[in-house]
Order: structure tokens, then sequence, then C-alpha cells
């Protein structure tokens, strides 16, 4: 019975954290250079080793997906995309920072 509660617990911390993992995917959805958040689970993994069965549902963590998003045209002057592998770098109070954000202001 122990083994089934701890079966549990670990399915219901892994629904926790990627209820909040879509939560902040969703409020980020329009947020210019923003890449979605993944759940890596060991469903996959546990399956195998239980013959096809489902054992549990712990999570091994997020991950954050660094595919293509759409590019948008603005048609302001300084706002840049970049189209494939890369990053804007750009300094801040605390250092270096980068982004895929190419929404650009000058101050």
């Amino acid at each position: 019975m122990l083994k089934g509660v701890e079966r549990l617990a670990a399915d219901m911390t892994t629904r926790i954290t990627r209820q909040d993992m879509l939560a902040e995917n969703l409020a980020n959805a329009s947020t210019p250079g923003f890449k979605t958040q993944r759940l890596f689970s060991s469903l996959l993994e546990e399956s195998m080793r239980s013959g096809g069965k489902f054992a549990d549902g712990k999570a091994y963590g997020i991950y954050t997906d660094f595919s293509q998003g759409p590019v948008d045209v603005t048609h302001r002057p300084l706002d840049f995309a970049i189209q494939g592998d890369g990053f804007f770098a750009i300094e801040t109070e605390t250092g270096e920072k980068y982004t895929r954000a190419g929404n650009f202001t000058l101050n």
C-alpha cells in the first residue's frame, strides 16, 4: 500500500509542476522572444522497464524549447529577428544577458 501512496504522490507532484509550467507558457504566449517550457517525464523509461505498463509519473525536470517561433513583421526601425540559431547579447544592470526578443528601444 505504501508504494501505491508513493506513486500517487509522485504523480501529483508531476501534475502540479506541469500545471505551473503550462500557466507560465500561457501567460507569456504573446511575449516577443519567449521560449516555451516543457516537462521531461520518465514515463517512457518506466514503461519500458515495466514491460509496457506505466509505473509512475515522476518528472526529471523542465527544459526550454529553443525551436524557431514565428517571425512577425512590425515595420518598426529598431525591431530585429533571428532566423535559425543564435541570441542577441544585451547589456543589463546585472551583466550581459541573452535574448531572442528583438524589440529594441533607444534610451
